[in-house]
């Protein structure tokens, strides 16, 4: 008997892990091809709810390391990256089957094509020299992550092909972000805050905070647009009213109480951004905003740190004011030191496992040894492709703004505010693609694909098109190529 036992724990139970494994892989398959929206709708869920897994401001002994590293102890991309990478393959795959006339590229398709055969041709050269030809080419450190936003787009253009597919879309998004916003409010209202809190944590300071993770920051900032121009320029009203002004509350406070700069000066971007967009005579309130919250988070900050120092150095809490006496402790310090390396191969870069060299580590202290990244996703992006790689990641931009104008004069009055939505998300971003590190965490870069797809697929649902009776039927992703726009 026990040698029967034994035999079936040797070799029983691990046959039957890889039997259940297989089995979830067919079901996902036939998941991917018949209902692909219900993937893409549940991927969107998870980027709304969960931080990211970082245990960067931790107190020892906990961890942060959660849904998006979740099996890259066996496997070397997680369970995540294999979903997002094999979803999209069988989506291609199925819609060219079907697609009998190749529709154009969308402009987006091309940079983001472009950019893949730049990070293969670094990988090729890698593996011409053994030597220097490594794995982490392939590893969040490097630039993979825009790959993966790519693919993410893709799927989005393929699945969400209606106006209630949009709808959708739309209701997941509110609901979720609501959810999350409320859990952050009443964790820091009762709850002590975020643990992951560096300022407490690391510095020493007495002060709280909702989310250390930038990305809800930038979430609660569509949500403002979006609540924003309901309220203020489709002028809701009644309970719908209510609702949005509740939830435009709770995003406001989400950055606000952050204490992080760059939460704060993104969200003072995304509210210019709405300003400027609204019809005059109804700009008064988010003047009004802007006016009382940027003394009144400064105020909240100095009062809540408890710190010896001056005002300014109380508020500024990203900033070591007090040691900027020693350049080398400046926030700059870390991108004259990287651009001192990158100066040598300027145009494609040091390649995805780069790292720049350091003789000093003073005030790079806290880089831990590992210099293969910097405090800017545009300089992460210099440092690992060069000036090339840095030109077609700047062109992602420059398309999508673009693209936002087209669609403004194409959607109905009654959905141009999940674009502003969209608009006010990016501007809030741009403070994090600065001074941040964007480029190596896998959900910033897919949250940030979510805002790059929202005006091309409202374009391509609204476009002034042939009426959709006359539309031939079609499978399910024969609608758009992972590369293509618009209905056949």
């Amino acid at each position: 008997m026990n040698e029967l036992l034994a035999t079936l724990f040797g070799y029983g139970m691990p046959i039957g892990v890889i039997m259940l494994i297989s089995l979830a892989a067919v079901i996902c398959m036939v998941v991917a091809l018949v209902c692909p929206r219900y993937i893409v709708l549940g991927y969107v869920a998870i980027l709304l709810l969960f931080p990211n897994s970082s245990s960067y401001g931790m107190l020892e002994g906990e961890t942060n390391q959660i849904i998006y590293v979740k099996g890259t102890r066996t496997f070397f991309f997680s369970f995540l990256d294999m979903m997002i990478f094999g979803t999209w393959l069988l989506a291609v795959a199925y819609g060219r089957l079907w697609q009998r006339v190749r529709e154009p590229m969308i402009p987006l398709s091309k940079y983001y094509l472009i950019f893949a055969m730049l990070f293969l041709g670094h990988v090729a050269a890698g593996m011409l020299d053994p030597k220097h030809f490594t794995l982490l080419d392939f590893s969040g450190s490097g630039v993979i992550n825009v790959l993966w936003q790519g693919m993410f787009i893709s799927l989005l253009l393929m699945t969400i092909r209606s106006e209630r597919d949009l709808r959708t879309l739309l209701w997941v998004m509110l609901i979720c972000t609501a959810g999350r916003e409320a859990f952050g409010l009443v964790r820091y209202a009762f709850l002590g805050g975020d643990p992951q809190n560096a300022y407490a944590n690391l510095e020493g300071l007495n002060i709280k905070i909702t989310f250390w993770d930038i990305n809800d920051s930038i979430i609660a900032a569509l949500v403002v647009g979006f609540c924003g121009w309901k309220l203020l320029a489709e002028r809701v009203k009644g309970w719908e009213g209510l609702a949005y002004s509740a939830l435009g509350l709770m995003a406001l406070l989400i950055p606000l109480l952050s204490s992080r700069r760059t939460a704060q000066g993104g969200l003072l971007l995304a509210m210019g951004v709405l300003l400027f967009l609204l019809p005059r005579g109804r700009r008064w309130p988010i003047i009004l905003a802007i006016v009382v919250m940027a003394p009144l988070a400064a105020v909240l900050t100095s009062q809540r740190s408890h710190g010896s120092g001056s005002f300014v150095q109380k508020i500024l809490l990203d900033v070591k004011i007090s040691e900027v006496s020693d350049p080398r402790r400046s926030r700059f310090h870390e991108l004259i030191t990287a651009w001192q390396t990158v100066r040598e191969s300027p145009v494609f870069g040091l390649g995805p496992a780069g790292e720049f060299r350091v003789t000093d580590r003073t005030g790079l202290e806290y880089h831990r040894g590992r210099y293969d990244y910097v405090h800017s996703g545009f300089g992460h992006i210099l440092l690992k492709t060069g000036f090339v790689g840095l030109f077609i990641f700047c062109g992602l931009f420059v398309v999508y703004l673009r693209q936002l104008r087209i669609c403004w004069g194409r959607v109905p009055p009654h959905w141009r505010a999940l674009a502003v939505g969209s608009v006010c998300a990016f501007a809030a971003q741009l403070p994090n693609m600065l001074f941040g590190t964007p480029i190596g965490e896998i959900r910033t870069m897919q949250l940030l694909g979510l805002l790059l797809a929202i005006p091309f697929v409202l374009s391509a649902i609204f476009r002034k098109a042939e009426p959709s009776a006359q539309v031939r039927p079609s499978p399910k992703f024969s609608g758009y190529t992972s590369v293509s726009m618009g209905r056949r």
